[in-house]
């Protein structure tokens, strides 16, 4: 019999890709994004989150974000230096997601000079890829050490798959 947790993300793995195709068919990016974004964070208890979407150049050109708000300017130099030499370039480049159980000690995790994000204690990248581009890439973070698993990376995957098609 499986165990009650097992039966629990299942239950909410499989309501989170019916919610994300619902608003895939909405065929609206913004909003399809930004609910999305709201939807996984929610299901993973992220504190934080946000997706970037990159050009044929892997250079990043929007950015949808829960949580700090920085002005356009200084968020694009973010994204680029994250993109980068961060965990998002990581995974954008290995094509696939990763988790950094604990920030402080991931080697692909960029902390910036002014950053004073001291609620991020460990975080999870997912790309977006479709028909073998890399649309994009999804960060979430929590306040917790080790606080994502490989079942979140999972569903994480399946709705950046899911996602990525619009």
């Amino acid at each position: 019999m499986p165990r009650k947790r097992e039966v629990s993300i299942e239950t909410a793995e499989y309501k989170a890709l019916v919610h994300i195709a619902h608003l895939i068919s909405t065929l609206d990016l913004n909003h399809v994004l930004t609910e999305t974004l709201k939807h996984i964070a929610d299901v993973a208890e992220a504190s934080k989150g946000s997706i970037v979407l990159l050009n044929r150049d892997l250079e990043p050109y929007q950015r949808y974000i829960l949580q700090r708000n920085l002005p356009p300017e200084v968020s694009y130099i973010v994204m680029s230096q994250v993109l980068e030499g961060g965990l998002a370039g990581w995974c954008v480049r290995e094509r696939k997601g990763a988790i950094a159980a604990n920030v402080e000690e991931d080697e692909r995790w960029l902390m910036l000079p002014d950053d004073e994000q001291e609620d991020v204690k460990s975080a999870m990248c997912v790309p977006f890829i479709f028909e073998d581009h890399v649309q994009g890439v999804m960060t979430l973070v929590s306040d917790e050490i080790d606080h994502f698993d490989n079942i979140d990376l999972q569903l994480a995957t399946a709705i950046a798959s899911q996602a990525s098609t619009v």
